[in-house]
């Protein structure tokens, strides 16, 4: 499928235009950063929220997430060559910035490629979730199959996989990704852990 281009997560593009209609479409949210003052995160570079969202915390392991037996089967393995956890977490950005910054779980694994992939998992009420749902719909591309509600967009070579299950909101990046498929494996995984599907 085609990949529309969308913000690139926090610190990386400056305010895009359709970014502009998703902040007045989303006034109640807003994304602060891990690392970096709120205001220059969101000054910087727009997501799918506009303002810091409140998340429940995730006390899922990236250990759990993703197991050293996933990370060693086939489906990763021959997708993500040498995919091994690091530890800090990559800083992460955007959607996956504002996730962790809502007491989401933040996992990176590094590559034989070089493309270090990341993962942000966070606990969201409805309200949230449809809030940043309408956001992606209008800065993202639908991706069905993931098999639940999912969208993808490739940003100056950064692939952004997002998806939702239950309460829970993913954000996958990588330059690693360069269509929906491409993060098609790891999405499988994770949402697998925590119930849902791709696939």
């Amino acid at each position: 499928m085609s990949t529309a281009s969308r913000p690139l997560p926090v610190r990386a593009l400056a305010l895009a235009t359709t970014a502009v209609a998703v902040t007045a479409l989303l006034a109640g949210c807003s994304a602060a950063a891990s690392t970096s003052s709120p205001s220059s995160r969101a000054s910087s570079s727009p997501s799918a929220t506009a303002a810091p969202v409140t998340g429940s915390p995730v006390s899922i392991a990236c250990t759990a997430l993703v197991p050293s037996s996933a990370v060693g089967g086939a489906a990763l393995a021959t997708a993500y060559p040498g995919m091994t956890p690091t530890t800090p977490a990559k800083d992460p950005l955007g959607d996956a910035g504002v996730v962790a910054d809502a007491s989401g779980r933040v996992c990176t694994w590094n590559t034989t490629d070089g493309h270090p992939i990341t993962v942000a998992v966070g606990s969201f009420d409805d309200s949230t979730l449809t809030r940043v749902k309408n956001g992606l719909v209008t800065t993202s591309n639908s991706v069905p199959t993931y098999g639940v509600e999912g969208y993808f967009a490739l940003v100056e070579k950064t692939g952004i996989a997002e998806a939702f299950t239950g309460s829970y909101w993913i954000v996958a990046t990588s330059k690693s990704f360069v269509e929906p498929g491409s993060a098609q494996p790891l999405m499988a995984q994770v949402l697998s852990t925590l119930g849902g599907s791709a696939g």
